[in-house]
């Protein structure tokens, strides 16, 4: 009988490689897309790590890799999760600036920021003594749950507050939004709930050639399946936001907000 850590070997490197060719379809989308957007820049550095990651990922199931390509996926992961976070803020920030004085939405501020945030967050949770026990990931998960949830909430109340007028495409973008932070956050509890229990069974953080106790192989299987499809939620969401604010941009033009769509939709220029 195949063992479960044969299984989820073969099934890594299947969905490692379909990730890595859906991902080259989406960098062809990205140069055609005809609205050169502070927002597809932000899917373009999410989907750009997540690619660098599957690759690094792939080449170590296929044993071309080292122990290097190994942490650098991790420092990518973590990057790749606190970056979630920084899209559902950026997306939640914009909506907030339809209210008030249509202020200007800082957006290259805000993506340099949220970069420089991203990759403190992975680099400063990469410590041994962290990773020794899993800890990296336990605070990522929290951290990412708490965000999305309050982002989630935050929302909401936003949301009930729109009734009428040209604020009805935010409020369209709110409910969406709503939706996208809410199963994040569940993602992420999901995901601690996994890396409590590989710590109660004392499961191996790197698995032996001679294979790891059954349960943890069943854990790791169910870690490979919630990472494909934690990943490409955010992406085809985040696709969908992008798609949107573009089909809006000649609604939002004719109105007083059409400042802030105006001014996002230029960073090319």
């Amino acid at each position: 009988m195949v063992s479960l850590d044969i299984i989820n070997n073969y099934l890594r490197i299947s969905l490692f490689s379909l990730s890595l060719l859906c991902m080259l379809f989406f960098f062809y989308k990205m140069a055609r897309h005809q609205d050169k957007s502070y927002g597809l820049l932000m899917v373009f550095i999410l989907i750009a790590t997540l690619f660098i990651s599957a690759g690094l990922r792939l080449s170590t199931l296929l044993g071309y890799g080292s122990a290097l390509f190994l942490d650098i996926f991790k420092i990518l992961n973590k990057f790749s999760s606190v970056w979630i976070i920084s899209l559902a803020l950026y997306h939640y920030s914009i909506l907030k600036s339809f209210k008030g004085k249509f202020k200007e939405f800082p957006f290259k501020a805000f993506i340099l920021w949220a970069s420089l945030v991203a990759l403190t967050i992975a680099l400063g949770t990469s410590f041994t003594s962290l990773n020794n026990w899993n800890g990296d990931f336990f605070i990522i998960h929290i951290v990412d749950s708490l965000l999305l949830l309050s982002v989630f909430f935050n929302t909401r109340r936003f949301r009930d507050e729109i009734k009428f007028g040209p604020y009805s495409v935010a409020r369209e973008s709110a409910t969406i939004l709503i939706r996208f932070a809410l199963i994040q956050a569940s993602f992420g509890a999901i995901y601690f709930i996994k890396d409590l229990l590989s710590f109660h069974l004392k499961c191996p953080i790197t698995p032996s050639p001679e294979g790891q106790p059954e349960n943890c192989s069943e854990l790791d299987l169910l870690n490979s399946i919630l990472y494909q499809c934690w990943i490409w939620y955010a992406i085809l969401f985040n696709w969908k936001m992008v798609s949107v604010s573009q089909n809006n941009n000649s609604f939002m033009s004719s109105s007083s907000e059409g400042l802030l769509y105006s001014r996002e939709s230029s960073f090319m220029e």
